[in-house]
């Protein structure tokens, strides 16, 4: 039988649980650039790639902040491009927007621009 000064070990684990619960973020933050608001956009998006299932863009891309107005994105391989750009078809953009993907020497470069 325990003595009062010991915690039962339910006690100990909804302490635990509290503590855990505290480290949590309350809420996510909210995009605030261009390029913020872009990568939440096409973060979760399936890629039709190396006949795996279940991939996502975040998988094979990681966003570096590096533009407030485009997302630059440092890819696992460059055979990603091919299967990005199908996947950046199913964000509906405006008439007179398209998706512009560039492949500089560290990043691949993900902006929308104004077709004239």
């Amino acid at each position: 039988m325990a003595s009062k000064t010991e915690k039962t070990v339910e006690e100990r684990v909804a302490e635990a649980k509290a503590q855990v619960a505290k480290k949590q973020p309350a809420k996510p933050i909210q995009p605030q650039t261009e390029s913020d608001k872009l990568w939440e956009q096409m973060r979760g998006l399936p890629l039709d790639i190396f006949a795996l299932p279940d991939q996502t863009v975040e998988m094979h891309a990681k966003r570096v902040p590096l533009a407030p107005d485009a997302v630059h994105l440092k890819l696992k391989s460059t055979a990603v491009l091919p299967a990005l750009e199908i996947a950046l078809r199913a964000i509906k953009l405006p008439p007179d927007k398209q998706w512009k993907l560039e492949n500089a020497t560290r990043f691949c470069i993900v902006s929308i621009e104004t077709v004239y």
